[in-house]
């Protein structure tokens, strides 16, 4: 396979859909990577840093998408995009049919989409979620395997001072 290098950033984007709606998304930005030093790229889909973002056209991208792949979607899916050398995304990869990995640092930072997936299936009419950018941008989800997480806002970093 041949494709186009794409040098820019790395976005993700999580939704759920009912009879070809967009219900609700949230976007993140992958910054580092749990097994980036294995990938000759240096990168690879599982972040151990991310950050929240609001980006429109990330947004109207990755819908357009999968409105293309089924304009009767319905159910979980998540799209992953690449910025090319000008800095406009592009569609890489469409998952239907479950949610990233990372799914608890939307669910922690306030949309829980499994959650809201389950109420969708059980007939419950989910008024009220945003459309798009669920959670607030600038939240930064710290992870590696087998140690846990951390959520951290925007300002909140606090370097380390070294001792005396």
């Amino acid at each position: 396979m041949v494709s186009e290098f794409l040098p820019g950033r790395e976005f993700a984007f999580q939704s759920i859909w009912l009879d070809g709606r967009l219900v609700t998304s949230a976007a993140r930005e992958r910054l580092e990577y749990v097994f980036g030093h294995l990938m000759p790229s240096g990168q690879s889909s599982s972040p151990s840093v991310a950050r929240t973002v609001h980006r429109a056209d990330v947004n109207e991208l990755a819908s357009r998408a999968v409105a293309a792949v089924d304009p009767g979607a319905t159910g979980v899916f998540c799209v992953d995009l690449k910025e090319d050398e000008d800095g406009q995304p592009l569609v890489t990869e469409i998952n239907a049919g479950r949610f990233f990995t990372t799914s608890n640092f939307l669910a922690e930072a306030g949309a829980n989409m499994p959650y809201e997936y389950v109420r969708l299936a059980l007939g419950d009419t989910l008024d009220g979620l945003a459309r798009y950018d669920a959670v607030e941008p600038d939240l930064y989800w710290v992870r590696m395997i087998d140690m846990g997480y951390k959520l951290v806002r925007e300002g909140e970093w606090r370097s380390r001072q070294p001792g005396p």
